[in-house]
């Protein structure tokens, strides 16, 4: 506040002033008018920016006249200004002292306390300035920000209104309402508080950006990036544009394009903790889990309390295999924010991966106690319990991975869900979710409908139409683009188990459920007959990159190497997706049919693996195919499986024909190999493969 222009002071000529010799002696008469001359040379200096200067001349004010008040109000400011907080505290209170009724010396202490964030004396003091002065804008904006970070909402928006009522081009008002009504998940005037920003600067990136979040949240991806792109127009070197366009990009998965934004957005502002988080969650995403390490570093280098760099930094380690060091980072991150429950499942998960299976179930049961809405904890106790055979518990847990987002399951089906119900007569749609594997484990439940007098209908993803057709007890297969028939009841595949109150005795296992069709069955057996002699083993090395926990299970073909010293053995590729190219460079190419170009569905693959005496494959839905067949097949299996092949077993009840070829130290998969290698040998020697041990 200007004391001049409130009438406080009585104006003088700023030339008449300068011309003096402001470092010489004052030509006036008095103590007191000394101190105020002084003081009054000090408030042109003041207002030139000459604090240090103008400072003194308080100073040399006050030690004539100890009473003048606005010299020492005029000291706190600048005090405040240089962030000396304490010490403007006592500059205000002693011009306060000096003068109860000096509104802004009031109003500067309550600012004061609220950038020590007192908040109890910021409120005190901009209630007293307001009490002398109702329409002081600045006291009302303030009391405003204090009520807010008090978590008192509406009161906040009462005062922004009345300053944005009494002074309509007070920009920071407009934008404060508009980030609460965005809060609030109130987007009308969200969206209106942002217009009248712009209208009072429509060159200000701030706006654009809250208009863009806007439209982000209501699901317009196209205008959100439209708007954000604005807001660099007019404000290029604005760094949070550039993280909302990397935070679009990346749930594009335009993964190149986000770290380029991100890398700009540190350019700009390279001591922002969050925007290196930002940069390595891009780079966590990408896999190259090296620069993501090194970016979570450097956020806790800048913020060591951020919870979530630690957290961060403990996944990009978890991914690694190194869990030790994981493990110090999530549970620091648990330090540092204890009631967040995603830090503590986390925790729990790599407890999992450690083989600590009490302590990993413990940590579950901890997190569902504090916070028993909280899905993660239900689903991943679920996965833990079914990886150990507590199949009753652990199914009913596993219902919570509907609550997920994560889960591809309909939500949007016309008739109930089926919980068990009688079904005699009714019609029952059963749709997949998560993948093309659990779709095969799972419609084995199929018979067990009808026989109970249900019609079923199955929805099922697009490259098994035609496998499924040959399912038992099935009134229609269809996919997501076909028209859904009528139906009295919907359930979700994986729900079928806990209806059906499967035990680990009692697994349906009927092998084989699925079968392949007999005319491109024989097609194969022609063709495979030039192949020549020797036992015809199919091999599948990688899933698909996008499974989250792929880095687990996939390798890369060049590690099957010791497959090929054995004799007497022709290799068919059964392998889809990029890792294709990997033939390319392998040694052993040329002793690898690679007839995978003609597998347009898995119907056709099925009908080549009924050709083969072995499958040997990571942990893909190739091994549930093979398996359903009835068909021999190894499968490669991390050292922290998946909860459907259990615990240091060797055999699968879901699959008879199967056997599993364990880690027995996480991430060993040359022991793997090796002993692979080896029952190769013996199988060349005696014929046998599959479950005959």
């Amino acid at each position: 506040m200007d004391l001049l222009k409130k009438g406080c002071l009585k104006p003088m000529d700023s030339e008449t002033i300068m011309a003096e010799d402001l470092r010489g002696p004052v030509a006036l008469k008095g103590t007191e008018e000394q101190a105020y001359a002084l003081y009054r040379k000090g408030r042109v200096l003041h207002d030139q920016g000459r604090e240090v200067e103008a400072a003194g001349l308080y100073r040399q004010a006050v030690s004539l006249n100890p009473f003048l008040a606005e010299a020492y109000n005029d000291l706190g400011a600048i005090a405040q200004k240089q962030g000396q907080l304490h010490e403007a505290v006592v500059f205000y209170r002693t011009a306060l002292s000096l003068n109860p009724g000096f509104v802004e010396a009031c109003y500067n202490l309550g600012n004061t306390y609220k950038e020590l964030k007192e908040w109890e004396e910021a409120e005190q003091y901009c209630r007293m300035a307001l009490e002398r002065d109702p329409q002081l804008v600045e006291a009302l904006f303030t009391l405003g920000v204090i009520h807010h970070q008090r978590k008192r909402t509406a009161d906040a928006v009462a005062c922004w209104l009345k300053v944005v009522e009494l002074k309509p081009e007070h920009l920071q008002a407009h934008l404060n309402l508009a980030s609460v009504y965005y809060t609030e998940k109130q987007w009308e005037e969200a969206e209106a508080f942002y217009k009248k920003a712009l209208l009072l600067n429509p060159k200000l990136a701030l706006p654009w950006l809250g208009l863009g979040k806007i439209k982000e949240d209501q699901g317009d991806r196209e205008s959100a990036e439209a708007l954000y792109h604005q807001a660099r127009v007019y404000e290029p070197t604005f760094p949070e544009t550039y993280v909302r366009l990397g935070a679009l990009a990346l749930e594009q998965g335009a993964l190149d394009r986000a770290i380029e934004y991100f890398e700009q957005a540190l350019r700009l502002s390279p001591d922002r903790a969050e925007y290196h988080n930002h940069l390595g969650n891009a780079y966590n995403k990408n896999k190259d889990w090296k620069k993501a390490e090194v970016c979570f570093e450097r956020a806790i280098r800048l913020n060591p309390d951020d919870y979530s760099a630690y957290n961060n930094l403990g996944l990009v380690l978890h991914r690694q295999g190194r869990l030790e060091e994981s493990l110090k980072m999530y549970e620091k991150a648990v330090s540092l924010n204890p009631d967040k429950p995603e830090l503590q499942v986390n925790l729990g998960n790599l407890y999992k991966e450690l083989g600590r299976i009490s302590e990993a179930i413990d940590q579950f049961r901890k997190v569902i106690q504090h916070h028993p809405d909280f899905p993660f904890a239900h689903w991943n106790l679920s996965l833990v319990l079914l990886s150990i055979g507590c199949f009753e518990e652990g199914w009913q847990e596993y219902e919570y991975r509907l609550k997920l987002h994560e889960t591809i399951c309909r939500k949007d089906l016309p008739f109930p869900l089926w919980n068990g119900e009688a079904i005699q007569g009714k019609r029952l749609l059963l749709h997949q979710e998560q993948g093309i594997g659990d779709t095969i484990q799972f419609v084995r439940y199929i018979p067990m409908i009808q026989e109970k007098g249900g019609k079923v209908f199955l929805q099922c993803q697009p490259e098994l139409k035609a496998l499924l057709s040959s399912l038992e007890g099935c009134e229609g297969v269809l996919s997501f683009e076909d028209e859904l028939p009528a139906c009295d009841y919907h359930c979700p595949l994986l729900s079928l188990p806990r209806i059906f109150k499967t035990d680990l005795p009692h697994i349906p296992a009927r092998i084989p459920y699925l079968f392949a069709d007999p005319t491109k069955v024989e097609r194969w057996r022609r063709r495979l007959l030039r192949e020549g002699e020797g036992k015809r083993i199919g091999l599948v090395w990688a899933g698909r990159p996008e499974h989250a926990h792929d880095h687990n299970r996939s390798l890369s073909l060049h590690r099957f190497s010791p497959l090929f010293r054995v004799a007497g053995i022709a290799w068919f590729s059964l392998q889809k997706g990029e890792a294709v190219r990997q033939l390319d460079d392998f040694a052993e190419k040329d002793r690898i049919q690679d007839y995978t170009g003609e597998l347009a569905d898995f119907s056709d693959t099925a009908a080549l693996i009924e050709n083969l005496d072995l499958v040997i494959t990571v942990d893909t839905s190739v091994a549930h195919l093979a398996g359903a067949l009835g068909r021999p097949v190894w499968t490669l299996i991390h050292f922290s499986s998946d909860w459907r092949w259990l615990l240091d077993r060797e055999d699968s009840p879901w699959y008879p024909t199967m056997r599993l070829f364990r880690q027995t130290r996480y991430g060993d998969w040359d022991g793997v190999i090796e002993r692979v290698a080896e029952e190769l040998d013996r199988i060349a020697l005696d014929g046998r493969a599959g479950g005959d041990r």
